[in-house]
């Protein structure tokens, strides 16, 4: 697909009208690509609730005609941006959608003084820890994990997500 172009998407804040699209397009890019991946368990769980995505932040792309194609939903974490969920519609994968709403995410840690980016990752699905290695992502070793890590990876397990599969990466905002 075409590197993304600015004119035809645009980057933004949700709103409290937009979120009703979002569980949607998460139980479509999740089921598509979980699915591929194996992990039919994840596919099969219910998407992002309506009340998680009004805490935000959420950021969504919209097409020019305000069409919803992917949305991204972050959080703090002991000084970090945390990447809860990112998901984007299967027909607009590898358009640089992802790639700029994680910019999105990374300029809110920024702006609000975090000291990195972090996310969740399967270390074998090629959508997944090598698209947030190019993004400059590296491993986080597992001695370094926080406590709060571990309890995320933890509640990820009960969830269905291998954790033998599994790692945190981070981006340093410093």
């Amino acid at each position: 697909m075409a590197p993304f172009d600015h004119r035809a998407f645009a980057v933004r804040a949700a709103t409290a009208i937009d979120l009703a699209a979002l569980p949607e397009i998460e139980r479509q890019a999740h089921s598509i690509f979980y699915g591929m991946a194996g992990l039919g368990a994840v596919a099969e769980r219910p998407p992002t609730t309506i009340d998680r995505l009004r805490r935000g932040p959420c950021w969504l792309a919209a097409q020019q005609d305000g069409r919803i194609v992917g949305f991204i939903v972050a959080d703090q974490l002991e000084g970090d941006t945390l990447i809860e969920t990112l998901a984007i519609l299967p027909e607009f994968s590898g358009a640089g959608l992802g790639r700029a709403l994680v910019g999105a995410a990374t300029e809110w840690g920024k702006e609000i003084g975090m000291g990195s980016v972090l996310v969740a990752a399967y270390r074998d699905i090629p959508w997944d820890a090598p698209f947030y290695a190019r993004l400059g992502f590296t491993e986080v070793p597992h001695r370094q994990w926080s406590s709060e890590l571990h309890r995320l990876r933890r509640e990820a397990t009960l969830l269905g997500h291998d954790p033998a599969r599994r790692l945190w990466m981070r981006l340093s905002l410093n």
